[in-house]
């Protein structure tokens, strides 16, 4: 009951299924803190802040139950997502002063960090990135990445970030009206002129336009390909999922090879399981 949904996810790719379980299955959320917290992780992690916010909220908190800082975390996620920023920063805050793990603390940094900046709060902002460096460790690759960027010295594009929020937290028509009139000479860095059509692709891939995912997507590879940034990487995963969804089992393999191929960019280990998931798939149909 508990890694069944995860299993579905992980290894047959199908978020379909995976939702479908959960919101048939005689889950308690309330009660059951494990079970909310699988969904409400899934949820959030597939583009839907406003479920994820709700289950987090729901669970009843008692004596009875044992005051977990991570949910927190998730509630700051959540509530980023959705661009209440005032409300994420709270639960951020709180996560990273009273959780006395290591893990995610980096990453609740950086979030609190672009918090500061998408309000103009460059000094507050800064002091957060001095934490990401400071405070943590680097066991997940939210938290390496996030010391990676906070070491840069590079803040993201304000635009770009905005619409990765948006689309992140489920609202893609706002996501897409953002970029609605861009181009990739809006934008300077290498980095952001790989990003953009990436963005695009996400938009289009999660709306179930696929054709023009796909075309945003090659583009992202094209540009981003020999970049540190895990755009290029996620691009090529995303269109062999496309791909192998669409029964065209030949060319979801040769992507999923692509992905692999990708050296030295975040997220690798995880996009690696995916795309190497993908390929056992295909094979065995």
């Amino acid at each position: 009951m508990l890694v069944y949904p995860y299993l579905i996810m992980n290894f047959e790719g199908n978020a379909k299924k995976t939702f479908d379980f959960i919101e048939n299955t005689n889950y308690n959320f309330k009660k059951n803190h494990i079970h909310a917290y699988m969904a409400t992780n899934l949820y959030l992690n597939h583009q839907n802040a406003t479920k994820a916010i709700e289950l987090a909220n729901g669970i009843e908190m008692t004596s009875a139950y044992l005051n977990i800082p991570f949910w927190h975390y998730e509630k700051g996620f959540a509530y980023f997502n959705q661009m209440k920023f005032d409300l994420a920063q709270k639960e951020f805050a709180y996560f990273t002063s009273q959780f006395k793990g290591n893990f995610y603390i980096k990453d609740a940094y950086e979030k609190l960090s672009w918090i500061a900046y998408l309000q103009n709060n460059i000094k507050q902002a800064e002091f957060y990135r001095s934490e990401v460096i400071a405070k943590g460790s680097q066991i997940t690759d939210a938290d390496k990445l996030a010391q990676e960027n906070a070491k840069s010295g590079v803040w993201p594009n304000a635009l770009l970030l905005k619409a990765r929020i948006l689309s992140d937290g489920g609202f893609q028509k706002q996501a897409l009206l953002i970029l609605a009139d861009k181009n990739t000479l809006d934008f300077n860095t290498p980095a952001d002129k790989a990003e953009f059509p990436y963005r695009l692709g996400r938009i289009y891939d999660i709306m179930g336009d696929h054709e023009q995912a796909i075309k945003f997507y090659k583009s992202t590879i094209q540009k981003g390909s020999q970049l540190p940034a895990y755009f290029a990487s996620r691009a090529a995963l995303q269109i062999g999922l496309i791909y192998e969804a669409n029964k065209n089992f030949k060319d979801a393999i040769e992507y999923y090879n692509i992905c692999i191929a990708m050296k030295n960019h975040a997220f690798k280990n995880s996009m690696d399981q995916k795309a190497k998931s993908g390929i056992l798939r295909c094979n065995g149909k």
